[in-house]
């Protein structure tokens, strides 16, 4: 079986730089669309976003100035691209946006770019969001991006996206690859997330370079995958 048929790679970084290192020559490629927390926070800033969130009406309303933009960008997509729609409410070391909150006034917009859609539309925030996943499945989402999540946790993780009928993608981080081999304790964890809990292996967004994606599937060509 050729690896590139199971393992994919994130865009985040532009198309143009993707073409250039070769990237989506030799993986299939998971493009993003930025969420409504992700350009409230790029248009204001975080803390100021924070703040804001202490008042949902007011939130909300921020959070729907951007539906037009997200809507139409989603309506452009190909039938057969896979997507996510990247918010992070969460980061490696907890939330960033309070889970009852993401419930309450994210959730309805994201079941809204879901119904646009109609396809493979995933989801990406850094850090645990399994709390959510029952959310996200409600949604309609059908997959979830992992990143920035202990490996410690990953396991749990990977089978509570599963129990919630998401599949799992990820696994992978770009930053520990750099860092050297993986141990052969990650190794069998990640075979054995792929064979009996459905992991689809995907990076963690972090590859931008030819040599990044050379040193990705080097590691993943010696664990037994499939």
């Amino acid at each position: 079986m050729n690896i590139s048929d199971d393992v994919f790679a994130l865009s985040w970084v532009a198309d143009e730089l993707f073409k250039a290192e070769g990237i989506e020559n030799r993986l299939p490629v998971i493009g993003h669309i930025d969420g409504p927390w992700t350009r409230l926070c790029r248009a204001i800033t975080w803390k100021e976003a924070l703040a804001l969130s202490a008042d949902a009406s007011a939130l909300s309303c921020a959070l729907e100035a951007y539906n037009g933009e997200i809507l139409s960008q989603i309506k452009q997509l190909e039938p057969d691209e896979r997507v996510v729609i990247a918010d992070d409410i969460c980061s490696g070391a907890g939330w960033l946006l309070e889970p009852a909150v993401a419930r309450g006034v994210l959730m309805p917009l994201y079941e809204c770019y879901v119904n646009a859609f109609d396809r493979m539309l995933g989801f990406h925030s850094d850090g645990n969001i399994s709390e959510l996943f029952p959310d996200l499945s409600a949604a309609g989402f059908h997959f979830v991006h992992l990143a920035s999540v202990n490996y410690v946790d990953l396991p749990a993780i990977v089978h509570s996206a599963q129990a919630h009928a998401l599949v799992p993608y990820g696994g992978v981080s770009t930053e520990t690859i750099s860092q050297g081999p993986l141990s052969s304790a990650l190794r069998a964890m990640l075979a054995e997330l792929v064979q009996d809990q459905g992991l689809i292996v995907c990076d963690d967004a972090g590859l931008t370079t030819g040599e990044q994606l050379d040193a990705f599937l080097l590691e993943l060509s010696s664990i037994p995958l499939y």
